[in-house]
């Protein structure tokens, strides 16, 4: 569970995801990692993290849960965003199938 702390920082700064209207694929779950010292990400593997070392104070990882499974690892996407001292999204990067 998160603290206020955390569940505020990540409300802040969720992305917006658009889907279109016709895709078959849900997001059903979201996950979330708040990273304010270097950790390993724990659904991206071999992923380190390190936000002081990319001048940020936080780095957050979204793992997002899609409903469907064809045997693959294309059911969980993530999206990671960089957060400055002052508060500002300096980077935003993603993971994608396809």
């Amino acid at each position: 569970m998160f603290d206020e702390k955390e569940r505020a920082l990540i409300l802040t700064y969720q992305p917006r995801i658009l889907m279109d209207r016709l895709d078959p694929f849900p997001v059903r779950l979201i996950g979330c990692t708040v990273f304010s010292e270097p950790g390993m990400s724990p659904s991206f593997s071999r992923l380190e993290l390190d936000p002081k070392a990319l001048g940020a104070r936080y780095i957050i990882e979204y793992a997002y849960y899609f409903d469907y499974d064809i045997q693959h690892l294309y059911d969980l996407e993530h999206i990671w965003v960089m957060v400055a001292e002052d508060g500002h999204v300096t980077e935003c990067w993603s993971s994608y199938h396809g």
